[in-house]
């Protein structure tokens, strides 16, 4: 349950940015880049929760002052929580996973 509080839509964006800035932090330290995918059918989130909101969020709490976009967003609109029901939504995941990966070389 602890790890979930990491996500939590009731957080407000400094308590998000306190959490997770170090992802952008690191990022500029170390070259990290972090794709953040969201599913937007995700079975675990409440419905109440609008899934685009919270995505670009987190990326901005990720990102906080940093040079660069360390965090990327990747909403997976039909996928539900492991990407099993929604079209094509395993490829695309994979695809994008794969063009960050390619980055690396960059």
């Amino acid at each position: 349950a602890a790890a979930t509080i990491f996500f939590s839509s009731d957080l407000t964006d400094d308590e998000l940015a306190d959490k997770l800035s170090h992802v952008g932090e690191r990022g500029d330290e170390n070259g990290l880049r972090a794709l953040v995918a969201y599913s937007g059918a995700d079975e675990y989130v409440p419905d109440h929760v609008d899934k685009k909101i919270l995505l670009e969020r987190l990326c901005r709490a990720m990102n906080g002052t940093t040079r660069g976009k360390v965090a990327t967003p990747l909403m997976l609109q039909t996928g539900n929580h492991n990407l099993s029901k929604g079209k094509n939504d395993k490829e695309r995941f994979v695809e994008e996973v794969r063009k960050k990966l390619m980055e690396i070389n960059e």
